[in-house]
């Protein structure tokens, strides 16, 4: 009972306050403000009294009372959770105090004006119980005129949906029919969802884990989203090695670097070379037991137009971990541990006089459901012995990278004449040629054609000094993660550490991407005020990156070359697909980085690939063409 009162209470006090500023906008004539009769017609639908309803709109009529102002805060939970919080209040500072307050001491932060709103669509909701429609269908085309923009319908309600702009219109056309919706409301509707769809996700057991990539504010929100089954069939005693599952990706082998020009690691292959370590968590429940792994590596090397690819094996089943407290840091519900590798990448199999060379390096958990007959043949292709891994690619070949390729950020600069820059270390002694920048601009705000101001600079006492080179360049946008390259009209001879980045030209902010699988933050510097700053407040790696030599190389991983002459048809597709007869094909994986099994013939000018047990989802192919390496996704949809 009293929880019935209590729901009441709350419901009562929520549609009094509609009221109130539904008088204080539109006057307290129900005939002339709608709103007003959307707050009435929702009144009813909670059973609200009469005198109460009176009494809230005397209320507000009155000149002397409180002006309430409607205010909607953005912010996020713990582990990320996206949260809109609609107020009404007639103090907006103690509001905003009082809400930072909840979102602290619940694990949270308040982020600013815009940070989140733009992942959901204002629309106006409407339900209808199911006996005032007698023909939906024609409901349905009757109200397109008045802003519809969706039906659905259940047992018992329909449900309308119609832009926030709409909503009086629709409000209207429903008066006119004589319908009285059980509700009224402007609601906020994400723009994106994930489905699931796959029949191996559903059982008991199921799991996501989700890890939010972005700050708690900006135009970004990007989420890695990873299958984690843990512990399934397990009882209480069981002395098998429980689930654990990985949290963070593996670190650079290359002492903070993706990717070093080859001829610059030549000098320095001892020096730079570091053990990488990778974040796990799942260890609390676990009473900390010992827990086994394996590291391999996956090297392609590109010499004179061939490739030619080999796995090493870097620890097999490598001897128990056991977790010490004074490497794990405690976040509750869950414990982190940080693991370091126990052995270095090896050197020497690298072949330094190479073109370029790809180092994959792949890291996977041993599992504690070790029995195959009875977790395997339910849930093919997931391995359960070893179900959780990661994997991350570094390359020797022209160019030095401190992203991994993948933006899940943008940042930039919003005032015309300000400077942007990253800071570079020369590994070698002797001077080398810088020719080109390459930058990843996403498709993302003002997609108008922009310039800006490319600029390299020397170093002086730890910030930017004097400019070594500038030209105006026209920004090219990308949606697939791919950089531009911007060919230097003056090579620069580099020693010792400088900068790259560019001027504003224009006070529009165009974003470059920004990786935060890494973070080279401390690199980045901005000049606003007329003298250089560090960077303190985005961690990630911008994708901005300096190429020496003649510029005109190749690389061996994507996101460097022009567009390939080849394409990938019908895509999306089914389980076959076609490509040029000219593309030799590299590797074809799932998004985890698990080989896809496929047949392949040659039929004209073109090689048909099927795929073999594969399921609906996406697929990366990576093919050679005229010495390029390239690579595309392949969306199957299966039959």
């Amino acid at each position: 009972m009293f929880a019935r009162y209590d729901k009441m209470a709350k419901a009562f006090t929520r549609i009094g306050k509609d009221i109130v500023m539904a008088v204080k906008a539109g006057g307290a004539d129900p005939a002339n403000n709608p709103r007003l009769r959307q707050g009435i017609a929702n009144a009813r639908g909670v059973n609200m009294p009469k005198d109460r309803v009176e009494s809230a709109i005397k209320r507000a009529s009155d000149k002397d009372n409180s002006t309430y102002e409607e205010v909607v805060y953005e912010g996020y939970g713990p582990y990320g959770v996206a949260i809109l919080v609609e107020t009404a209040t007639d103090n907006t500072t103690r509001t905003v105090a009082n809400i930072r307050l909840y979102f602290n001491r619940g694990g949270g932060a308040l982020g600013t004006s815009g940070s989140l709103s733009f992942v959901f669509d204002r629309k106006g909701v409407f339900r209808i119980a199911k006996d005032q429609v007698a023909n939906p269908e024609e409901l349905e085309l009757e109200l397109i005129d008045a802003g519809l923009h969706a039906m659905e319908q259940d047992e018992n309600e329909v449900i309308l949906y119609t832009a926030f702009t709409d909503f009086g219109n629709m409000q209207k056309a429903l008066e006119d029919r004589s319908i009285t919706p059980l509700s009224a409301e402007v609601e906020w509707i994400p723009t994106v969802t994930v489905p699931v769809s796959e029949d191996r996700f559903f059982h008991a057991e199921f799991q996501f884990k989700f890890e939010n990539f972005a700050r708690l504010s900006g135009p970004y929100d990007m989420w890695h989203l990873d299958y984690v089954y843990l512990n399934s069939g397990r009882v209480a005693g069981e002395r098998s090695m429980p689930d654990r599952t990985i949290s963070m990706n593996l670190t650079s082998i290359f002492d903070g670097y993706h990717a070093i020009p080859i001829s610059h690691y030549r000098d320095t292959a001892d020096e730079l070379t570091v053990i990488p370590t990778i974040k796990l968590f799942g260890l609390l429940e676990n009473n900390f037991q010992p827990f086994r792994y394996t590291t391999t590596a996956d090297v392609k090397t590109l010499k004179a137009e061939t490739i030619e690819s080999k796995r090493i094996i870097i620890e097999d089943d490598a001897a128990p971990v056991n977790p010490v407290s004074g490497n794990t840091e405690i976040i509750l519900p869950f414990q982190i541990l940080n693991l370091t590798l126990q052995k270095q990448f090896p050197n020497d199999s690298i072949d330094l006089t190479a073109d370029s060379v790809s180092i994959k390096m792949n890291f996977g958990l041993n599992t504690g459901d070790d029995n195959p007959l009875i977790y395997l043949p339910s849930y093919e292709p997931i391995n359960f012995l070893r179900n959780d891994s990661t994997n991350r690619t570094f390359t020797l070949s022209s160019y030095y990278a401190k992203d991994d390729g993948v933006a899940e950020f943008g940042a930039g600069l919003n005032q015309s004449g300000a400077e942007l820059a990253v800071s570079f270390d020369l590994l070698k002694s002797d001077p080398d040629t810088l020719a080109a920048i390459d930058i990843y601009f996403p498709k993302f705000g003002d997609q108008n054609n922009r310039t800006l101001m490319l600029k390299v600079w020397n170093h002086n006492d730890s910030v930017p000094g004097g400019t070594l080179t500038q030209q105006t360049i026209t920004v090219n946008r990308s949606a697939s993660n791919m950089f531009h390259r911007y060919q230097l009209s003056e090579p620069v001879l580099i020693t010792g550490k400088f900068y790259v980045g560019w001027k504003q030209t224009s006070a529009i902010m165009v974003p470059a991407g920004l990786d935060k699988n890494s973070d080279s933050g401390k690199s980045i510097f901005f000049n606003i005020t007329g003298s250089w700053e560090q960077d303190s407040t985005f961690q990630g790696s911008l994708m901005i990156r300096p190429v020496f030599g003649k510029g005109n190389g190749t690389a061996i991983t994507t996101g460097l070359l022009n567009k390939p002459e080849t394409h990938v048809w019908p895509n999306p597709t089914s389980d076959q697909f076609s490509i040029s007869s000219s593309a030799q094909i590299i590797d074809l994986v799932d998004l985890s980085g698990r080989p896809i099994a496929y047949q392949i013939f040659l039929s004209g000018n073109q090689q048909i690939i099927t795929l073999q047990n594969a399921t609906p989802g996406i697929y990366i192919l990576r093919w050679m063409e005229k010495n390029n390496i390239y690579t595309t996704k392949v969306i199957a949809r299966m039959h």
